[in-house]
């Protein structure tokens, strides 16, 4: 092929070749692409840090996907509840009542002339305390008595358990007799059911509702010879036989062969 030939050969050839663009043009479309690629990149960022935030790690040691959980709370500790305080819980001082400390007062009552009733609880015992200028009187809360109310009622009756024993006479059959004047009986049973931890077995008893100066108390008495009577707040029964069965509650025999009684 001569040199002509070769010309128009390569003429021909270049009028099929596309257009050559500027190099304007060549440079626009190099950003896009950057712009595009760095697009791209942010995206996948993104993704990874959504799954992380979730409590996922995609990629863990060596590679291999694993979970982990979100960090755990701190525990919390508990303090070991304190011991009940040696000696009294309250008592009377400076014309108050003081409490021992670590002691938290519940509840508190009237209790007479510059007494008071109080449901203390120390640790995880609870006590009722009866305290005024005389003396200071303590018992387990619950064990014979439903209510501190009840308690104190019975721990500030007039006179005491000699007071109470002599407000009524109990013959041999069982029947009960006012003992002093102030004194009705409203309602008795003699002999009634009740377990041998009250009776003994074979103690005459009597259980009763009766008036004593213008207030009624339920009452049960035991032994002729040395009469022995227990007052229970009226509010405790509305009958004769729902006090009897309150007095079997207490006097039957627990897992341990005693019994709770009701003083």
């Amino acid at each position: 092929m001569d040199h002509l030939d070769l010309s128009d050969h390569l003429e021909r050839l270049a009028a099929h070749e596309p257009p050559v663009r500027p190099a304007h043009e060549h440079l626009a479309a190099g950003r896009r692409a950057l712009r595009r690629r760095r697009v791209a990149e942010l995206g996948a960022v993104t993704a990874v840090l959504a799954v992380l935030v979730g409590g996922w790690a995609v990629v863990g040691d060596g590679g291999s996907s694993r979970a982990t959980e979100p960090p755990a709370a701190p525990p919390t500790t508990s303090r070991a509840p304190m011991p009940p305080p040696e000696g009294e819980w309250a008592q009377w001082q400076d014309g108050a009542v003081r409490l021992a400390d670590g002691v938290e007062e519940l509840d508190r009552i009237d209790a007479g002339r510059d007494g008071v009733g109080l449901e203390l609880r120390a640790g995880d015992d609870v006590r009722w305390y009866l305290v005024d200028r005389r003396r200071t009187t303590s018992f387990d809360a619950y064990v014979a008595f439903d209510s501190l109310a009840d308690w104190v009622s019975d721990q500030t009756f007039p006179g005491g358990p000699a007071a109470r024993a002599a407000l009524v006479r109990l013959a041999p059959d069982g029947t009960l007799a006012p003992g002093r004047p102030g004194v009705e009986i409203i309602e008795q049973v003699a002999s009634p059911d009740l377990p041998d931890s009250y009776d003994g077995g074979n103690l005459v008893t009597a259980a009763a509702l009766v008036e004593v100066d213008g207030e009624r108390t339920w009452l049960l008495a035991r032994d002729p010879a040395a009469t022995d009577v227990i007052t229970v707040a009226l509010a405790r029964a509305s009958t004769l036989d729902d006090f009897l069965a309150f007095a079997r509650e207490r006097y039957a025999d627990g897992p341990g062969g005693g019994s709770e009684g009701m003083l």
